[in-house]
């Protein structure tokens, strides 16, 4: 919290205020009451509720640290260093609550432990773990992810970057963030907490062949979350089962820990994802060096298809004559028209690939026919002039009209055998 200096105008007016409330400062013989005024990227105290002369004035950034005071269970107040001191406000829990509410996406807050009851462990690793946890204050069950840092720079600017794509985007179908809290151990994500198994925990148990109906109502809803990161240009860069919980016919992605916005596809963990779900133009991008664009993301959803149909994981032998004579039993004339899809989403040249927004379409054409041709879609689709390839997604476009001199990213010749040349040492 800065005080506010002389020479520091004050332009903000009250009509410009989306929240405002009334707080106290303690003292041994007479309170101050302040009218705590937040502002987009600012919290002010003024004095007076109509006069904006604030004495404090507080820059809200993703860096910026707050702690909450939680007394039997109730949020009554928060505190911040000044001046080599520990300031301490209270206020009325409700009016806290809303205050929170509207911080808990711009700053970071302190001391997880006074806010949250631990539960359970839900997942353990080298990068930390996922717990689930209960709110002292308002009894709401949350998933909290533990990211140890490691004292590396390029550690906390990855998390760092998760945590901004978590803010940066609200859809149904994704994961919602709540706050952020940090320690000298650990980067602690506050997200929601979504009932049920993810999707390779119900694979795994199932006893039987899941419902074609089943698969493609779990395919549409992956692709209306992959179609809205698309639109805002992020890259999710792991699909896979582990990351897709599926409770009551209701979808979420998570895990946003490898994601990342077009353009930086090569700046932040070019060669990412996990075994049996990466395109093959990550895995061929430390030879390449070639960008990618979204269709990596397809590729991934196409091997999560072949795993809920077949119960095992997709490979490019595979495809390769798409026989899929290792699960013959799997395959009949209800679940062909499916395992053709699955051998359009995992060409191993991304321009021979449709994008997240085609396959959604796609997939309501299936449902709404369930003897839609699906290569002849595709091929009225692919056969279009590049004016008018409405598949091309702008990263790939780019690619398209490179120079003759300049390697585009489906320029490659071993593109269609790379899926069998998989390195350990650069997938999770």
């Amino acid at each position: 919290m800065l005080k506010k200096q002389e020479s520091q105008p004050f332009l903000q007016s009250q009509f410009e205020v989306p929240f405002q409330c009334r707080v106290v400062r303690k003292h041994f013989f007479k309170d101050r009451v302040y009218q705590l005024k937040l502002h987009n990227n600012q919290i002010t105290m003024t004095y007076h509720l109509n006069i904006d002369d604030p004495k404090y004035i507080m820059n809200i950034e993703e860096c910026t640290t707050f702690q909450w005071l939680i007394k039997q269970q109730r949020l009554v107040g928060f505190k911040f260093p000044y001046m080599g001191k520990i300031k301490e406000f209270y206020s009325d829990q409700n009016d806290l609550i809303q205050l929170r509410q509207r911080l808990g996406n711009k700053m970071t807050f302190l001391n997880l432990s006074q806010n949250y009851k631990y539960l359970s462990t839900l997942e353990a690793g080298s990068f930390g773990q996922v717990t689930t946890n209960e709110c002292y204050f308002n009894n709401k069950k949350v998933a909290i992810k533990h990211i140890l840092l490691n004292g590396k720079k390029d550690q906390q600017k990855l998390i760092e970057n998760e945590i901004q794509i978590l803010r940066s985007i609200k859809h149904p179908k994704l994961v919602e963030i709540y706050e952020v809290f940090k320690s000298e151990l650990y980067y602690q994500i506050v997200t929601e907490f979504i009932e049920g198994d993810n999707l390779k925990q119900q694979i795994l148990n199932k006893l039987s062949q899941i419902k074609n109906e089943q698969i493609l109502e779990i395919m549409q809803q992956l692709f209306e979350a992959l179609t809205f990161l698309h639109r805002n240009s992020i890259l999710h860069r792991d699909i896979k089962p582990a990351n897709i919980m599926y409770h009551n016919n209701k979808l979420k992605l998570i895990d946003f820990g490898l994601a990342c916005y077009d353009g930086k596809q090569l700046i932040e963990n070019p060669n990412c994802g996990t075994e049996g779900y990466v395109a093959p133009e990550v895995l061929n991008v430390h030879l390449t060096k070639l960008n990618y664009d979204f269709k990596v993301d397809v590729y991934g959803a196409g091997c999560v298809l072949y795993m809920l149909l077949t119960g095992t994981k997709f490979s490019q032998s595979n495809c390769s004559n798409f026989s899929f004579q290792k699960n013959k039993t799997y395959q009949n004339n209800e679940n062909t028209q499916l395992f053709e899809l699955v051998k359009i989403m995992t060409r191993a040249n991304p321009l021979d690939r449709p994008s997240s927004f085609q396959v959604l379409e796609l997939i309501r054409l299936i449902k709404d026919n369930n003897a839609y041709d699906i290569n002849l879609w595709y091929s009225n689709a692919f056969n279009l002039s590049n004016s008018n390839n409405s598949y091309q997604t702008a990263s790939t476009a780019r690619y398209i009209h490179a120079s003759k001199n300049q390697k585009s990213v489906c320029s490659f010749n071993s593109a269609r055998g790379l899926g069998q040349t998989f390195s350990k040492q650069i997938i999770k």
